[in-house]
């Protein structure tokens, strides 16, 4: 009894002394612990073994991560640009204030901002073709805003 307590987990599970073999038994416990993978009594034995299910659970946990990091720039994104839109919606109704628009034109203006938000998806279609030749400006704006003429 008494030496079993004084018995540090390497003794105990019978780690080789070899400093290798300590950092493999480190990280699969490390790795065990941190990605709830494992099936009640099968498990890793060997040093290859433990090597080989380190690098599945650490892929596991990078595209675990890349995805769910995906998803939620995706998220923030349209967050941002939903924001954007409410922005500019409030700065029509400001603008409309301001100006003492009737309440008509002032929904025409969000209505159009509205559309042109739908249209664009949030883009400024301004950083892409402003960078193009004014005739190809003209080309690509006539065939975007043409059916809302």
């Amino acid at each position: 009894g008494a030496r079993a307590a004084r018995e540090s987990w390497l003794e105990a599970f019978a780690v080789p002394e070899r400093t290798e073999a300590r950092y493999i038994e480190s990280l699969y416990w490390a790795f065990g612990t941190m990605t709830p993978m494992g099936y009640a009594g099968l498990y890793a034995v060997s040093e290859a073994e433990k090597v080989y299910t380190i690098a599945v659970q650490l892929s596991g946990a990078v595209l675990y991560a890349a995805v769910f990091g995906t998803i939620t720039a995706s998220i923030n994104q349209r967050d941002r640009i939903e924001a954007e839109h409410s922005q500019r919606l409030e700065l029509v109704d400001k603008f409309s204030r301001s100006y003492g628009l009737d309440a008509e034109t002032s929904k025409k203006i969000a209505a159009y901002t509205t559309t042109l938000y739908n249209l664009n998806r949030g883009i400024d279609p301004t950083l892409v073709v402003g960078q193009l030749p004014e005739a190809l400006q003209q080309e690509v704006y006539l065939k975007v805003y043409l059916p809302f003429l």
